[in-house]
């Protein structure tokens, strides 16, 4: 399977899930000033904590070293480590906004990208309807922030990996409708599937670039409308993808994963 990419991160030593106490002394940097009342109790729940750090983040913007933190908690948070109701709590409480926010804000810190982009990877990475339809909206601009990193970033390979697996979990084609053509859309309109080349095409041998890359540039040409009169936007990454040798891309990235069955199948049906 394809579970060595799955982005995991193991933080503070605090941070205890499924109703164990919350040791707040330990959390390191601002983070851990949290109001009285929430001192007071000696513990929090997912929820209460969710809530804290989302809140903390909105806050303050601008303070790096949150920010920093705050994505490196959600990330954790939404790993396949722990519920997959977590994902949904998140976005619910406006957290996905919220890393996209501290993205966009502090472009130039790279420890905000990673785990922005890491926190964004593992709350797409399942099909859950609701979550998806709060990352595909047009003002969130997930899809922007991750594209401006692949060129910005281009020589830290530990960032490109999980925005690549970001990108990729944000286009996963299952059904005909579903929220993440939009997100295929605003590739196409923003000359994404360059970005993807150049970092493709960097990074040979380096497994998890060609693996999520390539993931990509299948999920750009797939579609299951109607195949006679596919949308624009799938006919124009297409030609994007077969002009700018995304087909050769992910030929050899079937060569690179033989025994990843999923995967094989998904490059060979957007190949045929």
């Amino acid at each position: 399977g394809d579970e060595d990419y799955h982005a995991e991160v193991q933080i503070s030593k605090c941070l205890y899930m499924m109703g164990v106490t919350l040791q707040i002394a330990m959390i390191d940097g601002v983070l851990a000033k949290l109001e009285k009342s929430q001192l007071e109790k000696n513990n929090l729940t997912e929820d209460e904590f969710i809530e804290v750090v989302v809140n903390k983040m909105k806050k303050h913007l601008r303070v790096a070293a949150i920010q920093n933190r705050g994505c490196m908690m959600l990330a954790s948070l939404a790993s396949n480590n722990h519920d997959i109701e977590n994902k949904e709590k998140i976005t619910f409480q406006q957290g996905t906004k919220a890393i996209v926010n501290a993205m966009n804000e502090h472009i130039n810190n790279q420890d905000v990208q990673k785990y922005g982009c890491m926190a964004l990877m593992n709350l797409s990475i399942f099909d859950i309807e609701q979550v998806h339809r709060l990352l595909t909206k047009e003002n969130l601009g997930a899809v922007e922030v991750i594209l401006r990193i692949l060129s910005q970033y281009i020589d830290m390979v530990d960032i490109l990996q999980y925005a690549l697996g970001a990108l990729m979990n944000l286009v996963v084609t299952h059904d005909e409708g579903n929220n993440r053509e939009e997100n295929k859309k605003k590739i196409a309109d923003l000359e994404g599937t360059q970005e993807l080349f150049n970092v493709i095409r960097k990074y040979p041998d380096v497994k998890k670039i060609q693996y999520y890359g390539c993931g990509t540039l299948c999920n750009l040409i797939l579609y299951h409308g109607n195949q006679t009169n596919p949308p624009t936007y799938v006919k124009d990454n297409r030609l994007k993808v077969k002009h700018g040798g995304g087909i050769s891309f992910i030929i050899s990235a079937v060569e690179k994963f033989p025994d990843n069955g999923d995967f094989v199948v998904m490059c060979n049906e957007a190949l045929a």
